[in-house]
């Protein structure tokens, strides 16, 4: 088969192994699925039966469209798929029970509410241990806690073992709540009833689930495990594997002849659900008795100057990279104020071939706020939400609504004409603000208070005043009714706040009676989403300071940006890309500006350098021409920028 591209010589050697199974170490833009493509291709040649697994859909596209843009008819004779969906359709074939698949939002709304009442039941009254919040964003970082849970394989290495300590640990550092909840949800995945499409189950699996039922039950029940279709198996996107999934793929690949993994350990972020490449990579060799690893370190996305930095943040036991870009590649510091930066990058007419990353989402926070400022608009990551639709956002609008709401005999005009949408929003709101666990509330008390606010924004006063005569949850311990307390004096204060005077200071003192930040942290799902949590939360009362917004201007402001956002303009230029790092992966830029730069933002503080690395590795080669590295003016430096430009030079 003639090939679609004239491979360099590390290339060549790939396609030519054919000694037993292989790693290909490979570095970003460095045309690794390119290879995988063509090696497929070339198996599928000569009558080889190929399964090409990938770990996420838009691999999987990316590999499928590859394959049949340069050989259609031997396209066929390649199987494509993700690992979710050869797990699923194996858990088909080889498990006997009637669970039925179901999406995410199926579980968050029928399952999580009655897991995390069930677990704040059992945890009433012990003060050692959090309270689990309720609201929707709260849940899903519940269900991304259990899949951390089961791709770490943490409920092995439990087992019995009954010191919460020791628990909390295994679970990735998260509450031990989060543990019991956990079981909870795994008791009910296989008892509940399920009725879906007309079809009725007995028993429920999330994508994931599948992988992680199918090595449970080789590993408990006896499962024989019947190994893949196919006998050539290769592995894109390899970095982002789990210890659950290289599991499945050892039990399911005995009879494999020939495995080709590829992978880039310096893009491995997926760190949330169990997946360590630094662990990984070795494990796969142990596993598969893998004698041969070869490199890919010719870049083609980016030229010399870029690859510099690549190899400043690359890990040390990899082979430098090699800038083939067509362009050199620039690197630009940028000290001008955010604000004063973004109004400059916005007249530039080439604005829409540019990317904004940050660290993570909060990061993200104060260049929404920026270019809201400036009335320009967000074009934002499909995976990245709006700010003030954020759990941090919709939490600081109640605080503002209750503000703002009407004293008595007094009246508020809404500009929004549409009263589902009211009502929808008010209910979002106020779940937010009354599932702090402080609160101490019966899911039915909680909701027939959020029903109540939803019906009108003239409701908000008399929720809040209802409060401190709700009943507590059963057996709530002493420090917990002290919480409540804490929070109670801290809505009485809002509420006695002169609804004309700058939002800010009121907001700032509520947090700090109600221990907020605290909580932000101490709740979230994980230690990084903790960390996001109070970074949005940070830059959204920073900003209300600076801009001096009352309750009504800034409830004001969040209702004109929802609407622009759902409304945008036809004739409006498009503006940058706004995306985490995390959201990046996978795609590339003419231009790429790496904004918060300064020490504790990025690199975080108390967070491996190491991973803060991989981070900036992974943004610094979404650029093919131009990066441009934004600290504040005035900020100390983090220890990345000097680094970056110091590799630059």
């Amino acid at each position: 088969m003639s090939a679609p591209f004239t491979p360099t010589d590390e290339q060549r050697r790939i396609l030519d192994h054919a000694d037993g199974h292989l790693l290909i170490e490979a570095a970003a833009g460095s045309g690794k699925t390119s290879v995988l493509a063509l090696l497929a291709l070339e198996y599928a040649a000569v009558g080889r039966a190929v399964l090409a697994l990938t770990f996420s859909a838009n691999g999987k596209a990316v590999l499928a469209d590859r394959l049949s843009a340069w050989n259609p008819r031997l396209a066929d004779r390649v199987t494509v798929a993700t690992i979710d969906e050869v797990c699923e359709a194996e858990a088909q074939r080889c498990l006997a029970d009637d669970r039925l698949s179901v999406d995410d939002g199926w579980a968050l709304d029928h399952v999580l509410p009655e897991v995390i009442e069930r677990t704040n039941e059992a945890f009433a009254g012990d003060e050692r241990h959090p309270q689990l919040e309720g609201h929707a964003e709260a849940r899903r970082e519940l269900l991304d806690a259990f899949r951390f849970i089961k791709q770490s394989l943490a409920p092995g290495l439990i087992g019995d073992e009954q010191d919460p300590d020791w628990i909390e640990q295994a679970i990735g550092d998260r509450p031990y709540p989060v543990w019991h909840a956990f079981l909870e949800y795994e008791r009910r995945r296989a008892v509940q009833p399920v009725e879906r499409r007309k079809r009725r189950g007995r028993g429920f699996r999330l994508a994931g689930d599948a992988c992680y039922d199918l090595v449970r039950a080789a590993g408990q029940d006896g499962l024989d495990p019947p190994g893949f279709g196919q006998r050539y198996l290769l592995l894109d996107e390899f970095h982002d594997t789990s210890p659950l999934q290289l599991e499945f793929l050892s039990l399911w690949g005995r009879r494999l002849q020939r495995v080709v993994a590829v992978g880039d350990r310096d893009q491995a972020l997926q760190a949330w659900r169990a997946a360590d490449a630094a662990h990984i990579f070795p494990a796969f060799c142990e596993r598969f008795a893998v004698r041969t690893r070869l490199p890919l370190s010719l870049s083609f996305r980016f030229g010399p100057r870029l690859a510099q930095l690549a190899n400043a943040l690359r890990s040390p036991s990899q082979a430098p990279v090699q800038g083939a870009g067509d362009s050199p590649g620039r690197v630009i510091e940028e000290r001008r104020p955010l604000a004063a930066f973004l109004k400059a990058l916005g007249q530039d007419p080439d604005a829409g071939s540019c990317a904004i990353l940050a660290r993570d989402a909060g990061q993200l926070v104060p260049v929404q706020l920026a270019l809201a400022e400036l009335g320009q608009p967000l074009r934002l990551h499909e995976r990245v939400l709006p700010f003030w639709r954020r759990g941090e956002a919709r939490l600081l609008q109640a605080l503002a609504e209750i503000v703002a709401a009407p004293r008595t005999g007094e009246t508020r005009a809404h500009a929004q004409p549409d009263p589902e949408y009211l009502k929808r929003q008010r209910s979002l709101l106020a779940e937010r603000l009354l599932s702090l666990p402080g609160w101490l509330l019966a899911d039915a008390t909680r909701q027939d208070l959020i029903d109540h606010i939803a019906d009108s924004a003239a409701n908000w006063r008399a929720v809040c005043e209802m409060l401190p005569r709700v009943p507590f949850a059963p057996d709530a311990g002493e420090a917990q009714r002290g919480r409540r307390s804490q929070l109670q004096a801290a809505i009485a204060t809002l509420l006695e706040a002169p609804a004309d005077q700058a939002l800010g200071p009121q907001v700032q003192a509520f947090a700090r009676e109600a221990r907020l930040e605290t909580d932000l942290a101490a709740y979230a799902g994980s230690r990084e989403q903790g960390r996001a949590r109070v970074a949005a939360w940070r830059h959204l009362v920073g900003h209300l300071y600076t801009q001096g917004f009352t309750a009504a201007g800034w409830l004001k402001r969040l209702a004109d940006l929802e609407r622009r956002h759902r409304y945008p303009s036809e004739t409006a230029r498009p503006g940058p890309l706004l995306s985490s790092i995390f959201h990046a992966k996978g795609s590339e830029w003419d231009r790429v500006v790496l904004v918060g730069l300064e020490e504790g933002r990025f690199p975080l503080a108390n967070v491996p350098f190491a991973e803060e690395k991989r981070y900036a590795y992974v943004a610094c080669t979404r650029a093919r021409r131009t990066l441009i590295l934004h600290a504040e003016p005035g900020a100390t430096p983090g220890r990345l920028l000097p680094l970056l430009m110091e590799a630059a030079q």
